[in-house]
């Protein structure tokens, strides 16, 4: 069932003229099959994916999370500059970068 899914995935957005990778398609699907709310995934077409076809899975990628902990209050951001330290901080010791157009509409988002 996760293969079948995957597969119409990767097709759904190859139709749509954007590449969904095989294991980023799986990686979705499995979630959508087994309930798992959310999956992370930086690949932006991944992210859409769920948007293209109605699933019960959403795609966060990093950002997301940083956002999400800071929510629930497991990261301490009480203001943007707060915030953009955290984000920083991920980049340094990750060596992923986050675009920062998204950075600053989640900023817009969360205070």
């Amino acid at each position: 069932m996760d293969v079948d899914l995957a597969g119409k995935l990767a097709l759904i957005m190859h139709d749509v003229g954007r590449g969904l990778d095989y294991p980023e398609a799986l990686a979705i699907a499995m979630a959508h099959n087994r309930n798992i709310a959310n999956t992370l995934s930086e690949n932006g077409i991944a992210r859409a994916a769920p948007y293209r076809v109605e699933l019960s899975t959403s795609v966060y990628n990093s950002l997301d999370l940083l956002a999400l902990a800071v929510r629930k209050g497991l990261i301490t951001a009480r203001n943007r500059q707060e915030f953009i330290s955290v984000v920083e901080r991920f980049e340094e010791e990750s060596k992923e970068r986050v675009r920062r157009r998204q950075l600053e509409r989640l900023l817009d988002t969360l205070f």
